[in-house]
């Protein structure tokens, strides 16, 4: 299964390659209904060319899904060591990586530890103290 919107070059490729039947692509998936998906995939593939925050990749952590992303920009600073990274324009470290975290049931489940640990480091509380200190720190330095 893959979920969210596909280009039309991806639908090609499966029929070409006439998978169709083994590859079933949900489209837009409610936000609601993402932890299910979240928590029955082999792993979440997350090959971004660029990102600011990869918030996807904390939320497939927190429901214990294994993770492959990006080594560039913000994903692998949100990722850690909780994840394996790929370059994003190499099609064969994306596949290998793929395959290693399928065939490899020992590191699916280091990483799947590792994720939802890696998770808990991210919560909305410790985003809003860190603000606060960022402006409270400017506000300081203002001259009054």
């Amino acid at each position: 299964m893959i979920c969210g919107h596909q280009p039309s070059f991806i639908k090609e490729i499966i029929n070409e390659l006439d998978c169709k039947d083994d590859i079933l692509l949900l489209g837009h998936v409610n936000f609601k209904y993402l932890p299910f998906f979240y928590s029955l995939a082999s792993c979440f593939v997350f090959p971004s060319l660029h990102e600011s925050f990869g918030m996807p990749i904390l939320e497939a952590m927190a429901c214990g899904c294994p993770v492959i992303t990006s080594k560039l920009f913000s994903c692998s600073e949100v990722a850690g060591d909780s994840a394996l990274l790929v370059d994003p324009y190499n099609i064969n470290d994306l596949t290998n990586a793929i395959y290693c975290l399928i065939d490899n049931k020992k590191l699916n489940k280091e990483l799947k530890q590792k994720g939802l640990i890696r998770s808990k480091n991210f919560t909305w509380h410790k985003c809003a103290k860190k603000h606060l200190e960022v402006y409270l720190k400017a506000y300081n330095n203002i001259d009054k």
